[in-house]
C-alpha cells in the first residue's frame, strides 16, 4: 500500500536479508521485489565467504548519485563486513 502511495519517490532500501543474491531459492524475494520497480544495486561481498548477505535496492534513483563500500573489519574474528552508503 505504502509503495502504491508513492509510485515516483525516489528510494533505497537497504540492510542485512541473510540471502545470496545468486541462489535460486532467493528469486521469489527479488521477484517481489522487482515487481514494485526495486533494483539490485551491486555492491561488494560483506561476508568473509565473499557472499553479499547486505543488499542495496533503489527504486526511482540515477545510482551515480550514491557510492556503497565495504569498511574494514575492526576484529580480526568478524566474519561480516558493514556496508557504508554515501550520496553525492
Amino acid at each position: 500500500m505504502l509503495l502504491s502511495s508513492l509510485p515516483d519517490t525516489p528510494l533505497i532500501l537497504l540492510g542485512n536479508f541473510n540471502i545470496q543474491p545468486e541462489s535460486p531459492s532467493t528469486a521469489s524475494v527479488l521477484s517481489l521485489l522487482h515487481s514494485f520497480s526495486f533494483t539490485l544495486f551491486p555492491s561488494p561481498a560483506t561476508h568473509k565467504s565473499s557472499n553479499q548477505l547486505d543488499l542495496v535496492l533503489t527504486k526511482n534513483c540515477a545510482t551515480s548519485h550514491f557510492t556503497v563500500i565495504t569498511a574494514v573489519a575492526l576484529l580480526p574474528m568478524v566474519d561480516r563486513l558493514p556496508l557504508s552508503v554515501s550520496g553525492q
